[in-house]
């Protein structure tokens, strides 16, 4: 679902899907095993969780850089501790 959501809000499919609903109603063939969705040809390279870079107010998406675990890991432990959770986020 979080990897769908991505995708709705870069506008990556290739089809205009406009909400889930779109994909949930399509209709596997009974000889195929899956669907493919497919994606526009600027989104197929593309990582999913992509690094951002700047500061303050000057961040931006690094479309073709892909975020880190390290640099993940980092920022969800900082989430953890702003709001307040006992146990390290990871």
């Amino acid at each position: 679902m979080y990897i769908e959501g991505l995708a709705f809000a870069d506008r990556a499919f290739e089809n205009d899907f406009k909400s889930p609903e779109d994909i949930y109603n399509l209709v596997v063939p009974p000889d195929q095993p899956h669907l493919k969705l497919p994606w526009k040809e600027e989104w197929r390279d593309r990582p999913i969780f992509q690094d951002i870079q700047g500061q303050g107010e000057n961040v931006t998406i690094a479309l073709n850089q892909p975020l880190s675990y390290s640099k993940a890991q980092k920022f969800l432990i900082r989430l953890g501790q702003a709001l307040g959770y006992e146990k390290m986020l990871e």
